[in-house]
């Protein structure tokens, strides 16, 4: 079975469905993406609710739309990637200190990344891609920084993204658990200026994959990791402006001071009396 390459022209076929993607065309838009599922319930009603999308003609408008005037396109492309998900494990101990620690000072770690367990979602996730790091306002060590900025897309409205290429990274990346990268850097505090160099070397080294997979997604694993985004709000446009708008209102209303906020020391520390309640 061959592997297929999207194209703008790319019509679905379902005996298309279970074979991989090798690769996707510069070309390719989140438009036709969307315009490939429009089609495909033309031909087949209902198939776009498999993939959670009913409201594919509600989708397939908004993205046909102009965009904005006031978009600022900063999001340069849109990018799906494997995401591995370690394990949480409870730090033996923690909790107990916590509770005998004395009113006012921080909190210890409780969870943790398991070092061992872990797994890999049966979609890729997928965020925007744009406008680059000014590396000598931000980042102090350009050889190892990020220069671009990665954005989440969930609550874009899709005429505002429609004309952006998908990109496709195949690499299963896992790399070392956080705690490692918490460790170092208490360290290279302690040391001082010799610490800063030892910071960047370790850097690069847990900047480096302890394992590296290719896996090229089959076409519906590539489709339905996109329309898991578009519809994180909901499965309808209005649902998205619904909540873009919603947490538009609760900033303001944290801003003008008309809600009580509480750190997050407290917010755990109300959590472990529930747990202790109910134990």
């Amino acid at each position: 079975m061959e592997n297929l390459t999207l194209t703008p022209d790319y019509e679905l076929d379902l005996s298309d469905l279970t074979r991989p993607v090798e690769s996707v065309s510069p070309d390719f838009t989140l438009l036709d993406l969307v315009r490939i599922v429009f089609e495909a319930e033309r031909r087949w009603p209902g198939i776009a609710a498999a993939f959670d999308m009913e409201n594919i003609d509600a989708f397939y408008a908004e993205a046909s739309g102009d965009r904005d005037a006031d978009d600022d396109g900063d999001v340069h492309y849109l990018e799906l990637y494997w995401s591995f998900d370690r394990d949480a494990e409870t730090i033996k101990g923690a909790r107990r200190r916590n509770r005998r620690r004395r009113k006012g000072t921080p909190r210890v770690p409780d969870v943790r990344e398991s070092a061992t367990r872990g797994e890999m979602p049966n979609i890729m996730s997928f965020h925007g891609v744009g406008k680059h790091w000014d590396d000598e306002n931000i980042c102090d060590d350009p050889e190892n920084c990020q220069h671009h900025n990665l954005y989440g897309v969930w609550l874009t409205p899709l005429n505002n993204l429609a004309h952006l290429p998908i990109r496709m990274d195949t690499e299963a990346k896992v790399y070392p658990p956080f705690e490692t990268w918490s460790l170092v850097r208490k360290a290279a505090r302690r040391l001082g200026r010799l610490g800063r160099s030892l910071h960047r070397q370790w850097e690069r080294k847990l900047s480096t994959p302890e394992l590296t997979i290719d896996i090229k997604p089959t076409l519906h694993t590539f489709l339905s990791s996109v329309l898991w985004e578009m519809t994180f709000a909901g499965p309808h446009p209005d649902d998205r402006q619904a909540k873009s708008e919603e947490l538009e209102r609760s900033s303001e209303e944290v801003k003008e001071g008309k809600v009580k906020t509480i750190g997050l020391d407290e917010l755990l520390d109300r959590l472990d009396d529930e747990i202790d309640a109910d134990e």
